[in-house]
């Protein structure tokens, strides 16, 4: 099965709930073609998901894949390890990686707690917000804080500014008419993108200062992100160069903001309209098990992940287990939106059913809203830790009115789909 032709590449970037509704119709493996780019072999099927994530590097890679669809070394910088491959890749998520688990987690609950009940406060009880307004200032408060280790009210509200001035330079009509010409011209970039660069380059330059700030003060090696990894030494002892810690916390900052706010709109979204579930999580958010929350978070990023698709890039000949071979140049798209939606793995998937989570860990090739293998997203743990905290939190201080509309329709916002209002909800004391 293929999908091609102008009229499918305009409802793809124009109407994308149709779009990917398609997809999930379409079988266990499909062409994704945009005209006059490459196609994309797309698979939905688990047992296919796994050999794409378990490929060696080698074979598949992810960054030339994302060439064709975003001008990431603009957006991200040449450093972080979105950009990297191979050993080079491997060696340095090692070093990266010790802030987003385990131990590491529980000691950014109390900020990621004091954070929420003080943006909780200002919110108006008893009136209609949009959720993603109200509770993306959290994450972003949360980021900066967690990350950057900024506790300053001016630096603070310095870097919510420079990173939502580096969000806008994302979110622009150019850069999706630039984005859809090169995406149409198989990932063949052309024109401007400074303000996008110059945008990101104010991020990196807060996190500098504040690098050269602690280094003056003798207050380099903290308990935050950008602490550690300060304290990070290679094998051979040497430290992180500045603009890989650089890059690397802003690249984290603007996508830990972003994952988390898209899901926190969808919660709001999705919640309101089942009062038995609301129920279930404030008796959840009163204790000690998150059973109820967690399985709702992992619906929400079920039905609405992050980012549609994966995709990567066949540099040496690939093959399924079945014998189909691909060749050099093709790009593989484990599709994200389709393999949640199928019916064998998710009875009735268009419904949000957050029991269907409980007591289950879902697998690695059938749930995979943060990607797979090695490419699988560094901060994963910390956005799920992150959206448990938020939700229990404010379970705790507020109640959920029940929503009598129905579910608002998906828009498009780069590589995501988010609540055509922002999920729009009403809060009460509780």
């Amino acid at each position: 099965m293929r999908i091609s032709s102008i009229a499918y590449a305009a409802e793809y970037w124009f109407a994308p709930e149709r779009f990917f509704a398609r997809t999930t119709r379409l079988g266990d493996r499909f062409l994704f073609n945009l005209p006059g780019a490459v196609d994309a072999f797309c698979v939905t099927h688990p047992d296919d998901v796994r050999q794409v994530f378990k490929a060696s590097n080698s074979v598949l890679q992810l960054t030339p894949a994302m060439d064709r669809f975003v001008p990431h070394h603009a957006i991200f910088g040449e450093y972080t390890l979105i950009s990297m491959e191979g050993s080079r890749h491997t060696t340095n998520r090692r070093y990266v990686s010790p802030p987003f688990h385990g131990r590491a987690l529980k000691t950014y609950e109390e900020a990621m707690v004091r954070l929420t009940e003080k943006a909780l406060a200002t919110w108006p009880m008893g009136q209609e917000i949009s959720f993603r307004d109200g509770s993306g200032p959290i994450a972003l408060d949360i980021v900066a804080e967690v990350m950057f280790g900024v506790t300053d009210p001016q630096r603070s509200r310095r870097v919510r500014k420079a990173a939502i001035a580096w969000l806008d330079s994302i979110r622009t009509t150019r850069l999706a008419i630039q984005t859809a010409w090169a995406t149409a011209r198989g990932g063949k970039w052309t024109g401007n993108y400074n303000s996008i660069t110059n945008a990101r380059l104010a991020v990196e330059a807060l996190v500098q200062e504040e690098i050269d700030e602690r280094r003056r003060t003798g207050n380099v090696e903290r308990d935050d992100v950008l602490g550690i990894l300060l304290g990070v030494r290679d094998d051979d002892s040497n430290p992180m160069p500045d603009i890989m810690v650089r890059e690397q916390v802003a690249s984290l900052l603007i996508a830990g903001y972003e994952t988390t706010s898209q899901a926190l709109s969808w919660l709001g979204n999705e919640i309101t309209r089942v009062p038995e579930l609301l129920d279930a999580l404030t008796e959840s958010a009163q204790g000690d098990d998150p059973e109820w929350i967690d399985a709702t978070i992992h619906e929400v990023l079920r039905m609405h992940p992050p980012v549609m698709f994966n995709a990567r890039y066949v540099v040496e000949p690939f093959a399924f287990d079945d014998g189909v071979e691909l060749e050099p140049g093709r790009i593989i798209m484990p599709f994200t939106y389709a393999v949640h939606h199928r019916e064998d793995l998710y009875p009735e998937p268009d419904k949000f059913l957050p029991e269907r989570f409980l007591g289950v860990r879902p697998k690695a090739s059938e749930w995979i809203p943060f990607g797979g293998g090695s490419r699988y997203c560094l901060g994963a743990p910390f956005a799920l830790f992150e959206l448990r905290v938020i939700l229990r939190t404010i379970l705790r201080h507020a109640r959920f009115r029940v929503a009598t509309t129905p579910v608002e329709p998906p828009v498009r916002m780069n590589v995501s789909l988010v609540p055509r209002h922002g999920g729009r909800v009403v809060l009460d004391p509780a």
